[in-house]
């Protein structure tokens, strides 16, 4: 189970994830759909205003919700179908900072499997 604050940081995580290129109706969707799916939804409302740091990760303390999270972002920036530059260059950051860049490549496979 994820506390509040691992929910908070997740969900503002996506959001720059998917605005990084401009944020597109289909990744919003999939944020939305994670916030209810955790009982979250009063978040989304302060999404767009809510600033985000790499750093406020840390609190993704186990590699599993690290993997979760990285592959998520993996899915969302494929919703609109194509990955742009300025994605690609986030998602390296963010599995870096993860310490997931080795991981990166079976879990860009693992995310193109996934369908919503």
């Amino acid at each position: 189970m994820m506390t509040a604050e691992q929910i908070d940081v997740f969900a503002r995580g996506l959001y720059h994830v998917a605005n990084v290129d401009g944020i597109d109706a289909s990744e919003v969707a999939l944020i939305h759909e994670f916030l209810n799916e955790v009982g979250a939804k009063k978040l989304v409302a302060g999404l767009a205003a809510s600033p985000f740091h790499v750093a406020e990760l840390a609190v993704l303390e186990t590699s599993f919700l690290k993997q979760v999270f990285l592959k998520t972002c993996l899915v969302l920036v494929r919703r609109d179908g194509s990955v742009s530059a300025p994605e690609q260059a986030i998602i390296a950051q963010i599995a870096g900072y993860l310490g997931l860049a080795a991981a990166l490549p079976t879990l860009e496979a693992e995310a193109q499997k996934v369908s919503f």
